[in-house]
């Protein structure tokens, strides 16, 4: 056994690795390049997703598409591994159908009309059909009305009625289902934190059902205008004076007066500061009970007057 170790020795090992090196290195590197070449030349699949591009009848057509049309379509490729795997998603054609003849109920997805990169094959489409379901299509104007929430300041309200421009939109879409619709809803407006005066928003109107569409444009201008909140007030008992000279008789004496503003005026108003009066400066009472009309002073501004009860009294000389 010494022997044997003695006649294999590590210099000649090593001497037997690197003979001829360059020639090894390269029978290697083609070996490689042979294993690469053949390894990428083997067929393999991959599947890529295809836009879809509908063709539909023009807009003067009184027929429309009411089936679903898939956006993409799932493509499976054949090909070599190298061709199959440099493919680049900018390399990748649209899909364009053909829907204009509103007599088919069915697209075909053809293969042959793809084009792709030489030597990749198609082997399968999904879906690789689709229903076409048809109906008439009509149009119609419907009136817009607004939908509001939320509400201003206090004391803040809405004034009546509020301007929506245009007043009318047209529709259009399957002649069964938007002969249902009557009308149409803008969005939420939202009038929390408006102050008083005129605004103007433009808003959204409201989504509309599957297959309807706005002929026009999908948003109106909404005018309103913040006032403070209005309400009446009535002051009972007021006692009726007299202008002008002489001394007289009212029957009755005293009066209910209605008054009509912003509440936070009503609600300041005190009873002695009106004051209901009969002008009797003009007027000849030698005998007998004359009617005559009420007045009254001391409303504030921005304050109307809605009644007096009695209108008219009956004035005598004392």
């Amino acid at each position: 056994m010494k022997g044997f170790f003695r006649l294999i020795r590590p210099g000649a090992v090593l001497r037997g690795w690197t003979e001829n090196l360059g020639l090894k290195a390269f029978a290697l590197a083609a070996s490689i390049v042979l294993f690469s070449l053949v390894h990428s030349e083997e067929d393999a699949q991959r599947a890529v997703l295809l836009d879809v591009v509908a063709l539909l009848p023009p807009p003067e057509s009184d027929t429309m598409l009411i089936s679903d049309i898939p956006d993409q379509v799932k493509v499976t490729l054949r090909g070599s591994r190298s061709r199959i795997n440099a493919i680049q998603r900018d390399d990748l054609p649209t899909v364009q159908i053909d829907l204009t003849d509103t007599q088919s109920r069915f697209y075909y997805f053809e293969a042959s009309k793809i084009r792709l990169p030489a030597t990749i094959n198609i082997v399968r489409m999904e879906p690789a059909v689709i229903p076409l379901t048809w109906a008439t299509k009509a149009s119609r104007k419907v009136s817009v009305k607004t939908r509001m929430t939320g509400s201003p300041g206090p004391g803040l309200s809405v004034r009546q009625p509020v301007v929506v421009t245009p007043s009318e939109i047209t529709i259009t879409g399957p002649k069964n289902e938007i002969k249902s619709i009557s009308k149409i809803h803008t969005s939420l407006l939202v009038l929390d934190g408006l102050e008083p005066g005129k605004h103007e928003r433009r808003v959204p109107l409201e989504p509309l059902p599957n297959n309807v569409t706005y002929v026009e444009d999908t948003a109106v201008k909404i005018e309103l205008e913040i006032t403070p909140e209005m309400a009446e007030r009535t002051l009972v008992r007021l006692e009726l004076a007299a202008i002008g000279e002489g001394e007289v008789v009212f029957r009755p004496s005293r009066v209910a007066v209605t008054l009509r503003g912003p509440r936070y005026i009503l609600q300041d108003i005190d009873p002695e500061q009106l004051v209901p009066f009969v002008e009797i400066k003009s007027l000849n009472i030698t005998s007998g009970s004359h009617p005559q009309r009420v007045k009254v002073r001391g409303i504030p501004e921005g304050v109307e007057l809605v009644r007096i009860s009695p209108s008219d009294v009956l004035v005598r000389k004392r």
